[in-house]
């Protein structure tokens, strides 16, 4: 397997979500986000951009989250 690398965040084309959050949600998103193997090694910005893009969803019990 082979991949190429690419820095989207560089690309003109790339626009990040936001999504608006206090400074103390941020804080404990961040907080969990460092316990997970799949966002411990993010740098600042990328860790920032994935913050920033979080938002709240509620399931009810039994709801396909992922398919």
């Amino acid at each position: 397997m082979s991949a190429e690398s690419l820095d989207h965040y560089q690309s003109e084309k790339f626009t990040a979500k936001i999504v608006p959050k206090s400074e103390e949600t941020k804080n404990h998103i961040r907080k969990r986000l460092l316990k997970s193997f799949m966002f411990e090694n993010l740098d600042e910005k990328e860790l920032h951009i994935v913050i920033d893009a979080m938002e709240i969803c509620k399931f009810k019990s039994g709801d396909m989250v992922i398919e």
